[in-house]
C-alpha cells in the first residue's frame, strides 16, 4: 500500500507534467498557476501564457475574444505548431488528448498550402490531410479553382524532394540551396518553406558572426533577418495570430527527423 506522501507527490508530479509552464527567459522552473493552467489546448490559440522567472504570470490575448468564446493556448511551441496535423497530433499524445481544433478537424492541412496556379490569384491551395473523405477536393481559398492532377501530383514530389533535402542538412546545403529556395519562393506558406527559411537564418548569421569583413558580416546579417522574418510569416498564415508575442512557453519541440509523408 503506498504511503499517502506518495500519493500526493505523484499528484503533484503528474500536474506539473500536463499542467506547468516553463518559466522565460531561462527555462529554469516549471511554474503552474490556478486558473490559467486549466486553459484548454487549440492549435488555433487565441491567447498565451507569460510564465517569468518571478512574479506573477499573465495570460495576453493574441486575437479578438468574445463573450461566450472559450479562452484557448498552445501547449505546443511555435515550430510544432508549424508542423502537418499528422505530426502535431503525435505530439500531443503527451497529454493523452485527440486535438478537434479547427485546424485539425480541416479537410485542408494549412501547413502545407502550395500557391494557386493561377498566377492572377494570390490564393493557397492546402493539401488534403490523410483520411479524408474520397469526394473531397483540393481547392483554392481565393479563387476555389481545383488545380489539375497533373500539378498535384507535382506538387506532392516536389514536397517529398524537399524533406529529403532538408533531413540532409547541413551536409545537403549546397545541393539543397537552390531546390529549397526556389520551392519556398514558390510556395511560402508551406511549412517546409519555412523550416528552410529558419534554417537559412542560423547559417547565414553564423557566417555573419565568422567572417573579418564588417561589410560582408552586414550583408549576411540583414539576409538572415530577411530569411527570419519570411519563416515567421510563413508560421502566421498557418496559425492566423500576429506573432509578436510567443505562442507557448510550456509547449515541446519535437526533432526534425521526420519530414517526410
Amino acid at each position: 500500500t503506498a504511503h499517502p506522501g506518495q500519493d500526493i507527490a505523484l499528484d503533484a508530479m503528474l500536474a506539473l507534467a500536463f499542467n506547468s509552464w516553463t518559466s522565460v527567459p531561462n527555462n529554469e522552473y516549471h511554474v503552474m498557476y490556478s486558473v490559467m493552467s486549466k486553459a484548454n489546448h487549440s492549435c488555433s490559440p487565441n491567447a498565451c501564457v507569460l510564465a517569468p522567472q518571478e512574479g506573477p504570470g499573465e495570460m495576453v490575448c493574441l486575437r479578438t475574444i468574445t463573450p461566450g468564446d472559450e479562452v484557448t493556448v498552445s501547449y505546443l511551441g511555435d515550430l510544432e505548431l508549424a508542423k502537418p496535423v499528422e505530426f502535431r497530433q503525435q505530439t500531443l499524445k503527451r497529454w493523452e488528448f485527440t486535438c478537434t481544433c479547427k485546424r485539425c478537424a480541416a479537410l485542408g492541412d494549412d501547413t502545407r498550402c502550395f500557391a494557386c496556379p493561377d498566377p492572377s490569384c494570390l490564393g493557397q491551395c492546402p493539401a488534403l490531410r490523410h483520411g479524408v473523405p474520397e469526394e473531397a477536393s483540393v481547392q483554392c481559398d481565393v479563387c476555389g479553382q481545383e488545380p489539375e492532377e497533373e500539378i498535384q501530383i507535382e506538387w506532392m514530389e516536389s514536397e517529398i524532394e524537399i524533406g529529403e533535402l532538408l533531413l540532409g542538412l547541413p551536409g545537403s546545403l549546397y545541393s539543397a540551396w537552390h531546390p529549397c529556395a526556389e520551392f519556398a519562393t514558390a510556395h511560402p506558406h508551406h511549412w517546409l518553406a519555412g523550416r528552410w527559411l529558419r534554417f537559412l537564418a542560423s547559417h547565414l548569421s553564423s557566417e555573419a558572426s565568422e567572417t573579418e569583413d564588417p561589410e560582408e558580416a552586414a550583408s549576411l546579417r540583414e539576409k538572415a533577418d530577411e530569411s527570419e522574418v519570411a519563416a515567421w510569416r510563413c508560421l502566421q498564415a498557418s496559425v492566423g495570430v500576429s506573432l509578436d508575442l510567443p505562442l507557448s512557453h510550456g509547449g515541446v519541440e519535437s526533432s526534425d527527423q521526420s519530414l517526410l509523408f
